[in-house]
């Protein structure tokens, strides 16, 4: 569906909900799918939640409502009628319906207990079996709605088997293979069966090399395996090898965002991993980011430390002062530059906590040539601000000095005393850009090649385009010096 024709069915439920037209309100719904809907959840009011989950088809609701918060799912849960809340937990998957069962059991325990009340025997055993494993844990990821299979079955016997199971199976596309304890043996495919011979054995086309993990394996381990071995569905087992469930690939998107929003707010100095912004209070928004907010101040006292041995020297040179918020900016830039490289390392297993050492030897390493690199940067902007400095000072000073020369005459003295200390200066600073320019890499090249651009003409026109604009202002001795004033030689003594 185009934007345009989705934000149009958008628009006619909008419209219908708010004249309470059940009829134009079902129409409307069919005109979308449900994640259509999810996209759209916010834009409308919540009152409108419970009609929309009411009068849709019972799986698509099952759907819209398994990518809402927890807290949401409490509050509709209690409010929609009980037989739509049997047939909407009758549709979600078991690890789903796991997952809203104990956000509910953790908001409402009185409501969790009357809707396991409402499960069949069998799905209620599930249900209890599956929340022993913590969330963040292949047992709390898995669901146990897989497909398992004997290796002595013919091909022709599973695919009659699946006719009848598939139905009930989260995914059908990788079939697990088990013994008679139930223990992983192997893994075969969809597309292995539909090419094999009919009366081929399981045991002939399955892969015997299945990937797994346990059922404590923490679910950021479990989602970089999937990535890495793109795949649609991971088997998890149980310390004897029994198979206990699989994971699907629609759970472990959810873990891989779960993980990033954490690892950004990390980078950001927020603690609260499961903090939704909307949803949050100003007390809680405040507790997530004073604590370490406060440690930053405290880490801020020691480079006052710093700066306070230098204290001679900025009074010395009070010119060094304009420099310390650049300094104070270029350092917290490179340590959220380091923070990020390293946090994203960490997240995805190209480093680990036991690589600390080299990580600091690199990182110092890498501190010093951005030193030196910022401080030549900084060292060719001062002398491109001071040179138009030093010539209206000369200016200034030729005035007072060259009293009987003319503004023309004065300009070409300043111009001429300034250039040769130009040349040396800047003759330096070209040496160790050139230096960056045929050594730095293909990096510092072309940042070699702008300063160099920028020591030949900028530097040097700032000094005639100074000059130039003094003598088209019509400038005269008057305007940079005092008069001087005469004195009386009478003495103030009248005849």
């Amino acid at each position: 569906m185009y934007d345009t024709e989705r934000l149009e069915a958008i628009q006619a439920l909008q419209n219908a909900l708010a004249e309470s037209d059940a009829v134009a309100v079902k129409a409307a719904l069919q005109e979308l799918d449900a994640p259509q809907i999810i996209d759209n959840w916010g834009e409308f009011a919540p009152e409108h939640h419970l009609v929309i989950l009411t009068l849709l088809p019972a799986s698509e609701a099952a759907e819209v409502f398994s990518h809402l918060e927890e807290d949401e799912q409490t509050a509709l849960l209690e409010a929609l009628p009980r037989w739509r809340v049997k047939e909407l937990l009758g549709e979600l998957y078991l690890d789903d319906l796991t997952d809203t069962l104990q956000a509910v059991e953790e908001e409402d325990p009185e409501l969790a207990e009357e809707i396991k009340a409402q499960l069949d025997p069998e799905t209620r055993a599930e249900v209890e079996e599956l929340s022993e494993y913590e969330e963040d844990e292949a047992g709390g990821l898995m669901t146990s709605e897989y497909i398992a299979l004997r290796d002595s079955m013919s091909v022709e016997e599973v695919l009659r088997f699946l006719r009848r199971a598939a139905p009930d199976a989260e995914q059908v596309y990788y079939l697990y293979v088990v013994d008679a304890a139930e223990r992983l043996e192997g893994v075969v495919s969809l597309r292995d069966l539909i090419v094999a011979d009919p009366k081929t054995r399981v045991r002939e086309i399955m892969n015997p090399d299945v990937k797994y993990v346990r059922t404590d394996t923490d679910q950021e381990v479990v989602a970089r395996m999937m990535a890495d071995y793109n795949f649609q569905a991971l088997p998890v087992v149980d310390e004897n090898g029994v198979l206990s469930g699989i994971i699907t690939i629609d759970d472990v998107v959810d873990v891989i965002e779960e993980e990033a929003t954490e690892d950004i707010y990390r980078l950001g100095a927020v603690e609260a991993p499961e903090l939704v912004y909307s949803r949050s209070t100003v007390w809680e928004l405040w507790s997530a980011r004073v604590r370490w907010l406060v440690v930053l101040i405290v880490g801020g006292m020691f480079s006052s430390t710093i700066l306070e041995s230098f204290e001679a020297t900025l009074s010395a040179v009070t010119a060094l002062t304009f420099y310390l918020t650049i300094l104070l900016g270029a350092g917290g830039n490179t340590g959220n530059q380091s923070s990020t490289l390293i946090v994203r390392a960490l997240a995805t297993g190209d480093v680990r906590g036991r690589d600390w050492w080299r990580i600091l030897i690199k990182e110092l390493g890498v501190g010093l040539l951005l030193g030196l690199t910022l401080a030549a940067v900084l060292a060719v902007l001062g002398y491109s601000v001071n040179e138009s400095v030093v010539i209206f000072d000369r200016i200034r000073e030729n005035f007072r000095k060259q009293r009987r020369a003319s503004v023309t005459e004065v300009i070409d003295n300043a111009i001429t005393s300034t250039i040769s200390r130009t040349i040396i200066t800047h003759g330096c600073t070209q040496m160790m850009v050139l230096s960056m320019l045929f050594l730095g890499g293909a990096t510092l090249h072309y940042f070699a090649v702008a300063l160099t651009i920028g020591i030949l003409f900028g530097i040097y026109s700032s000094v005639f385009v100074a000059a130039a604009i003094a003598m088209w202002l019509g400038v005269k001795r008057e305007d940079l010096i005092k008069p001087v004033k005469e004195t009386d030689e009478t003495d103030g003594a009248v005849v």
